[in-house]
Order: C-alpha cells, then structure tokens, then sequence
C-alpha cells in the first residue's frame, strides 16, 4: 500500500517536472526585455514597408495609366481578403508552432511577392501577387502578440502590445516616405524593390536575434506564477480553455463587437489608402506632394495609441467603452472634414489625422489588449488572429469600396458614410459590453 502510495506520488511529482520544463520561461533580464521588445517592433514596422508602398504609390500609378482607380482599388482588396483570411489561420497556428519561424517566413514571403510587383504591368497579375503579399504577411502579428505573452511577465507584455501599436504608425510613415523618395528619384517600381530589400534584411536579423533571446530565457529565466484572483478561484479554470472558437464567439459578447471591428478596418485602412487621392483630388496637387502631405497621419496616430491607452487606464477601465468614445471623437472629425475640408489642405489632412489616430486607438484596445484576456486559457493567439482577420474584412471592403463610391459619388458622400460606420461601430462597442464584461471576468 505504501509502496503504491509513493509510486503514484513520484510519478505526480515526476509529471509535474516535465510539465514545468516544457512552459515557457519568461524573460528576467530588463536590457534583454528592452531588444526583445525592439527586435519586434523593428520586425512589425518593416512589414509596413512591403505592404502599405502599393497603397502610397496609388495616385502615381492610376496617374500613369498602369491601372485604373478601381483596378487599384481591386488589387488592395485582394490583398486585405487573403490577410485578414490568412489571420484566422496564423492565429491558430501561432498557439501551436514556433512564433519565430512564423515571422520570419511571413517577412521572406512578402519580400519575393514585392519583387515580382515591382516587375508587373498587368492588373490581373499584380492583383494575384498582392493576393500572395497578403497570405505572407498574415504570418506576422499574431505571432507577435504570442511571443510576448510566452516571455514577458504580465506587467510588461501588456505595455509592450500597447507599445508594439506604435510600429503600424511609424510602418505607414515609413512607407509613404519611402515610397515618395523612390518615385521622385527612380520611379514607383523601385519602392516594391527597395521594401523588399530591407524587410528582407530584418527577417534573418529577426531569426538569429530572437533564437538566440529564446535560448538565454530558457536558461536564465523564470516560471511566471499564475496571478492569484478571488475570481479565478471561483470559477477555476478559465472558462474559454475547453470552449471552441465558435463557443467563444458566440457567449462572450465577441459576436457583436466584431461589428465594430470590421467598422474600424474600413475607416483605419480605407481611410489611410484614399486620403492622397483625396488630397490630390481635392486641392489639386501631384502624386508626391500628395503623398508628402498624407504623411502627416500616421506622426499624429502615434497620440492615438497612447490616448487610447490613457482613456482605458484612467478614465473608463474599459476596453470596449474606449473604442466607443474613440469612435465618437471621429464623428465629430468627419463632420468637420465635411464642412470646412475644401478652404485648408492642411486642415483636410488632420482631420484624416484624427480619424486614422482613433482607429488606431480602438485596434490596440480590441486587437492589441483584449486579447490578453484569453492568456490562461493559451488562446491569444488564436482570438488575435480572429479579431484581426475581422478587421482586414473591413479593410478589404473599403480598399475597393472607398474608390468605386468617391468615383461616382463624390468625396461628400463618401465622407458622410465613414460617419455612419463610426456611429454603427459605437452603438455595437456600448451593446457589447455587459457580454463581455459578465465573461471576461471568468477568465
């Protein structure tokens, strides 16, 4: 009897041995906190670089006779369609394969599709090599999002995906820079070549740097104990861990502010896409100028990230009455673009400012925080995925959508419609949250 009794301890104790040095240890280091969180911003913003030139080198490109508004638009779509697709896998594979290899197949992918753009004419071809871009890139940030909850304690994985949002506002500044300097110096061609070169070069310093911040956690790191909570005494183990995707969804209140997700991608990605041809357009000015004055959006969404973070930690402490707000203030942005955007280029362009800065806003409270949430139940890279793939559903839209209707209807009527999605992803933020709020806290 004893004996079995001190059979079955071993082994209990032996299981847990294994199982403890099969989790993930957490980075102790703050100097290897610093470049590992740099390391990751720095492999995030280059994917700007492959991915955002298409949009800025539009106008350049219509205005040549390349492609048409709406075969531009077309060939946006096609890349949001396959990357907010591609997101739903990456997500789930992202909870089950190496975050490393993912990132880095996703940069070296994305390199060889830009190449191949830079060499196309053809609208059917360069719409099914920004197909492929997207699928590529969707490899990216939900791995992100994982590696960090895998080796940052709780505190500081938190603040750096609030951080990490700054990368989409410094990518999109980056590439429209990149992309106006290569069109004045050697043409719209060479910015695929250029993005692929350097997004390139980030990926293997992305491989060796992070296997090697890996290895050093492993090794010097720690077993990050798991919080104590009254709540997670209650209820025990994290409500999401034995539920599907589909459960998830459908009980935590996520089925009604994906509305509101898929409104924010419309407007962050739409928005930001169409603005030089609205400049342009609107004041008359050429392609570079145009794209020299949209750069002007992502300087001032770097406020957004932070507001957003601001408003959530010390007004509302609430993810989702955050993006409500957000959305409010770029009502009120619209309508100020409506009635005064024509006197001022300037003016037009921070009004744009602030609407992409509060869509920002919104991504890093639904996509970058909320996520978080699903920790325990060692979903977040698979609900990351989900939310960002409904994102790009909006942004897919709106790529094609926003040119087809300023085409034929005008800019007035476009910009009363981006109204409209704000008040539409507001009221879904506000109905969503007493879901959500009742199930996060089982979490």
């Amino acid at each position: 009897m004893l004996e079995a009794m001190s059979s079955e301890s071993s082994q209990t104790v032996s299981e847990s041995a294994v199982a403890q040095s099969q989790q993930k240890k957490k980075i102790f280091d703050e100097r290897v906190m610093l470049i590992f969180f740099i390391i990751c911003w720095v492999a995030y913003f280059s994917s700007y670089l492959g991915r955002l030139n298409f949009s800025a080198a539009i106008t350049e490109i219509t205005s040549l006779g390349v492609l048409t508004k709406s075969q531009a638009g077309l060939v946006g779509t096609a890349y949001f369609c396959s990357y907010g697709a591609g997101q739903i896998l990456s997500g789930i594979l992202g909870d089950k394969l190496s975050s490393r290899n993912m990132v880095f197949m996703g940069l070296v992918g994305s390199s060889v599709t830009n190449v191949l753009m830079g060499l196309s004419s053809s609208a059917y071809i360069m719409t099914a090599l920004w197909l492929l871009n997207g699928a590529a890139q969707s490899l990216t940030w939900s791995p992100i999002v994982k590696i960090f909850a895998d080796r940052l304690p709780r505190r500081q994985c938190l603040k750096a995906c609030i951080n990490i949002s700054t990368s989409v506002a410094a990518g999109t500044l980056g590439a429209y820079l990149m992309t106006a300097v290569c069109i004045a110096a050697m043409g719209w061609r060479s910015a695929f070549f250029v993005g692929a070169f350097l997004m390139t070069t980030v990926a293997v310093i992305w491989l060796i740097s992070i296997t090697k911040i890996e290895n050093h956690a492993q090794q010097k790191g720690f077993i990050e104990e798991p919080e104590e909570s009254s709540e997670s005494e209650e209820y025990g183990e994290s409500i999401a861990a034995k539920q599907s995707v589909l459960k998830i969804i459908m009980t935590s209140g996520m089925i009604i502010f994906i509305i509101a997700v898929i409104m924010m991608g419309i407007l962050k990605d739409g928005v930001t896409t169409w603005t030089p041809s609205y400049i342009s357009e609107t004041f008359n000015l050429g392609s570079v100028l145009s794209i020299l004055t949209t750069t002007l959006l992502p300087v001032i969404n770097l406020t957004g990230v932070y507001a957003a973070s601001f408003l959530n930690s010390k007004v509302f402490k609430d993810e989702l009455l955050t993006a409500a707000s957000l959305f409010v203030v770029t009502v009120v942005a619209l309508l100020l673009l409506i009635l005064l955007g024509d006197l001022n280029v300037i003016f037009s362009a921070m009004m744009l400012a602030v609407t992409t800065s509060a869509m920002l806003g919104i991504n890093t409270m639904i996509i970058g925080v909320l996520p978080l949430y699903f920790a325990r139940a060692n979903k977040v890279s698979t609900i990351t995925g989900i939310l960002n793939a409904t994102a790009y559903i909006g942004s897919a839209v709106s790529t094609y959508g926003i040119g087809a209707l300023s085409e034929y209807a005008g800019w007035g009527i476009t910009i009363g419609a981006w109204c409209a999605i704000c008040i539409v992803g507001a009221l879904t933020c506000v109905f969503a949250r007493k879901f959500w709020n009742v199930y996060k806290r089982k979490l």
